[in-house]
């Protein structure tokens, strides 16, 4: 189907079908037009982008889910091809489809255009064969910023256009350089509820060297024992590796707790944080030994649930997967360690 940029489909007439696409639009129509895209181009190529916010919903009722759910984006340069590309899934909770959802990542530069596609829809149940509805995306980039200290000892930071900077959002100026870790290894607690059953770890990367108390199944998966503190071990040194969470079809499948560490950065902790991520998150862990930091990234491959995405206990557990479910798409996620 056509490309179709959505600044050219809306004319600002009330009751005007502002979605780029025609109604009725059913989810089949979505999945059956994976291509189907909207663009949103910028009037010159932009540097630093590194934040996406997009509001759902339209119309007098913010919550009632009638926007878009799982969808796919991709950052291109003036020449259309892709720099970058991302799972996004916008789905907010039943009842507060009000607040925009962000997606930060790494920042990316010559980035000429911003494509959505692959589209599915929030809430199939409620929006029937209805058009979903967008109100607002929001394109964020990077840029210097000013100190300035106020009488009572505040330190704020402005930007060149004199506006005020959230300080969580200051940061250096330097880009982030992987740090290449040797001996990493993975300690779970609750991933063996019982042998050849419960849940398990599959398809990581890069390949362990070696793993205690698991049982490594077909398709290089990973079974765990009973026991807690079974672990995977890469001699190294890598700067990133990622595994999906999986379930071997057991009803007792439930979530599981996964810490990393390593001789050279110590245990990572994490900062407590009990919101489960969405797609294309990305969050930061407490300083490492030696100063540097790791991230843990939600890749969530289509149709995972967002009651089993990652989020953190606080200190060293990451605590994935939903409770007591017997089968469930698997939760891929990775981890990469940073230079100071």
């Amino acid at each position: 189907m056509t490309i179709v940029n959505l600044a050219s489909t809306i004319d600002g007439t009330v009751g005007a079908d502002l979605s780029g696409f025609v109604p009725p639009v059913t989810e089949a129509v979505l999945v059956a037009n994976p291509t189907t895209a909207i663009d949103y181009v910028f009037p010159s190529p932009v540097d630093n982008l590194v934040r996406l916010r997009w509001a759902n919903g339209g119309g007098g009722v913010l919550t009632d889910q009638d926007g878009f759910g799982l969808m796919t984006v991709t950052l291109l340069n003036a020449g259309l091809i892709p720099l970058t590309t991302m799972p996004w899934d916008v789905t907010a909770p039943l009842g507060n489809n009000g607040p925009a959802r962000q997606l930060d990542f790494a920042a990316v530069n010559g980035v000429a255009r911003v494509r959505f596609s692959g589209f599915h829809k929030q809430n199939t149940a409620v929006m029937g064969a209805g058009s979903p509805l967008l109100r607002q995306v929001e394109a964020f980039v990077s840029g210097p910023v000013f100190p300035c200290r106020r009488r009572g000892g505040t330190l704020e930071w402005y930007n060149e256009a004199g506006n005020l900077v959230p300080a969580a959002e200051v940061g250096s100026c330097t880009p982030a350089v992987p740090l290449m870790v040797p001996l990493v290894t993975m300690t779970e607690s609750a991933l063996g509820d019982d042998a050849g059953l419960g849940e398990r770890i599959c398809n990581v990367v890069p390949a362990v060297t070696s793993f205690t108390g698991y049982t490594l199944q077909p398709g290089t998966c990973y079974d765990g024992s009973p026991a807690n503190g079974d672990t995977l071990n890469w001699a190294g040194p890598l700067s990133s590796v990622s595994m999906s969470y999986e379930s071997n079809g057991s009803a007792s499948a439930g979530a599981a707790l996964v810490a990393f560490s390593a001789p050279s950065i110590g245990t990572v902790t994490w900062p407590a944080n009990g919101v489960k991520m969405v797609a294309g998150e990305v969050r930061r862990s407490n300083p490492l030994i030696g100063g540097g930091y790791a991230t843990i990234t939600y890749l969530a491959p289509a149709g995972a649930p967002a009651t089993g995405a990652p989020s953190q206990d606080g200190g060293p557990n990451i605590r994935i997967g939903p409770a007591a479910l017997a089968a469930f798409t698997p939760y891929r996620f990775r981890i990469d360690f940073w230079e100071p």
